[in-house]
């Protein structure tokens, strides 16, 4: 499987909306969820609104990392 563009986003990474992604899909009420898969080439997201039963599929360049509840990392 290939990793999108960006190694933050990675399946269980906390996202949000870019301003891109909010202006070319405004239907969606929450702009933060999780990514639950990548589409094999990397260039789509299965992401996991914040308040939804079922994941919806969008392109990279719609989300950016949510850097503000970004997980503690062990190490």
């Amino acid at each position: 499987m290939q990793r999108p563009n960006n190694p933050k986003l990675v399946a269980g990474s906390r996202i949000r909306l870019s301003a891109l992604g909010f202006e070319r899909c405004p239907k969606l009420k929450s702009r933060t969820g999780m990514i639950v898969g990548i589409n094999p080439s990397g260039t789509s997201l299965r992401f996991l609104i914040d308040g939804r039963k079922l994941p919806v599929t969008l392109h990279q360049s719609y989300v950016e990392p949510d850097e503000e509840e970004a997980p503690l990392q062990r190490g």
